[in-house]
């Protein structure tokens, strides 16, 4: 448990400094900024797939598509709602959205809750109950504060649970299957 405690931690921290980390991208503008993190990803993502031994698992989606080329169409929706996710977390920044698209990351996982509860039958204890309480406190003063709910806040926190949903009911929510994307 204390080992998924710290990688939640160190991930949340690396989100945090890659966020920060475009402001020092410029003048690179964020189209630019999103074609190197994917042109940079796919190397080390292939190289930590073949150290840990999941390259296998493109090669098993591969052979899926070919046995059913309807999911061609599955996984390029996916693809486009990943990309898009990942390019607006570089826009938002770079052009004075960053608050916005900021509150789309603290609002999707009260989604991802709801999705949880209402399609897997989730069940929440107390205390989980009480925090997701607190957390959508802070969440709803903040869009209160803002006035409105950005386009960017309710992309974040809808079509990432979509996708995540779309992965699971495909059987692709491992590396193979964001290779692939």
């Amino acid at each position: 448990m204390y080992k998924g405690v710290m990688l939640s931690v160190l991930a949340s921290f690396t989100f945090g400094v890659l966020y920060f980390y475009t402001e020092f991208l410029k003048p690179l503008d964020s189209e630019q900024t999103f074609a190197w993190r994917m042109l940079s990803t796919l190397p080390f993502l292939t190289l930590f797939m073949w150290w840990s031994g999941d390259l296998s698992r493109v090669a098993e989606v591969f052979q899926r598509v070919i046995k059913q080329p309807k999911m061609l169409l599955w996984l390029m929706c996916s693809s486009f709602l990943c990309t898009t996710q990942l390019w607006l977390f570089l826009w938002g920044p770079i052009n004075g959205r960053g608050l916005e698209v900021s509150l789309g990351y603290f609002l999707l996982p009260l989604v991802m809750v709801l999705v949880g509860c209402l399609l897997y039958k989730e069940k929440l204890s107390a205390w989980q109950i009480a925090a997701i309480g607190l957390a959508l406190l802070g969440v709803s003063h903040e869009i209160w504060r803002m006035g409105y709910m950005a386009w960017e806040t309710a992309y974040i926190a809808v079509a990432y649970p979509l996708y995540f949903f779309l992965r699971r009911v495909f059987k692709t929510d491992h590396l193979g299957g964001i290779w692939l994307w």
